[in-house]
């Protein structure tokens, strides 16, 4: 995951490719994304998640769709790099 990391900070942008390579790499299928909307008052937040192996990773509430995401994929890398997943 080095690759997608700036001064430890991760790039948001490279974590749904980053992802990608994963599965294609480990022969599965590609990640499926959604974000659910919710709303607060007068604001709106996103959770992220993204299906993969059969396995449903969530991320954190954000304010955009898109970050929203990159989070459920962060989350979903971190996982899979650790080997927390079994249902291959």
């Amino acid at each position: 995951m080095e690759s997608c990391e700036l001064l430890g900070n991760p790039i948001p942008g490279f974590m749904k490719a980053e992802l990608f390579q994963f599965t294609q790499a480990a022969k599965l299928p590609a990640p499926v994304y959604s974000a659910t909307s919710f709303s607060f008052l007068n604001a709106t937040a996103y959770l992220g998640t993204v299906k993969v192996a059969g396995t449903t990773f969530s991320g954190r509430l954000f304010s955009s769709k898109k970050d929203a995401e990159f989070s459920a994929a962060q989350v979903a890398l971190t996982k899979l790099n650790q080997g927390n997943i079994v249902d291959y």
